[in-house]
């Protein structure tokens, strides 16, 4: 299939989705979004190999939101008919899955690039690698299950510092808090991830299904009622935003257009 923002890589024991928007340090974008809920969908999860790798191409893993796309002033239609519902369709399709999911990450892991990676079973971080939640400071809020997913991998007082301050932290941060499990050397992040993918491939298929349906259970009898919370959440931030109530948003915008 041919795609614009993302690739499809299939390879004999793994699927990679790609994120290929380098030049804006693969910034999500509403047609970005779109394509990555049709891969997850129509190629990605149906695949026969039971181990999905996320990565970036160039520069950094994600940069979060493109905030151009706030500054052109989406409708409330717009905005939740195009980014928050397709978003939601993506967090569906990873949280549900079967297939061990490795996030591959290196340069900035920032905002919604971050939330993204919390549904990786598994996250390796080249060293020097940036990360950072700046939803307070931009006027945002996060979505896709972020909150759950955030309190679930690095608990309750750690998300609430990470999300309040918005302060950036480097890879080794990110290991002590458990938000990744491996810091590896930038020139080793691709050949570690296939040690793993190798590792994780010859165990049985079976159990290896069994086990992430066991864990998730554990943890996501409430999952879908957060989704709701934060789609009224996105829903009264962005009228407010509409409204004029977020002069953050407008500065960030224009900052990061100079």
């Amino acid at each position: 299939m041919g795609y614009t923002t993302i690739q499809v890589i299939p390879g004999e024991k793994s699927i990679e989705l790609v994120l290929n928007r380098p030049e804006v340090l693969n910034a999500l974008n509403i047609p970005m979004l779109k394509e990555i809920a049709k891969a997850l969908t129509e190629e990605i999860l149906p695949a026969e190999s039971d181990i999905l790798i996320l990565r970036g191409k160039g520069k950094a893993f994600c940069a979060g939101a493109d905030l151009n796309e706030r500054k052109s002033g989406l409708s409330l239609e717009t905005y939740l008919t195009e980014r928050v519902l397709t978003l939601q369709k993506i967090a569906s399709s990873l949280r549900n899955t079967n297939k061990l999911i490795i996030a591959a990450l290196h340069g900035y892991v920032i905002g919604g690039g971050l939330i993204l990676s919390l549904f990786a079973d598994f996250r390796v971080a080249a060293e020097g690698t940036i990360f950072q939640l700046p939803e307070i400071d931009v006027g945002t809020t996060i979505l896709c299950g972020g909150y759950k997913l955030l309190v679930e991998t690095v608990g309750l007082s750690k998300a609430k510092e990470l999300l309040f301050f918005g302060q950036s932290f480097d890879a080794l941060e990110a290991e002590k808090i458990g938000l990744v499990q491996k810091v590896v050397n930038p020139n080793q992040l691709q050949s570690f991830v296939s040690s793993w993918v190798n590792k994780l491939a010859a165990k049985p298929s079976i159990t290896k299904q069994l086990m992430k349906q066991a864990i998730t259970a554990t943890v996501d009898y409430n999952f879908d009622q957060m989704i709701m919370i934060e789609i009224l959440h996105a829903i009264e931030n962005h009228k407010k935003i509409m409204e004029g109530g977020s002069d953050a948003v407008r500065k960030k915008a224009k900052t990061c257009d100079s």
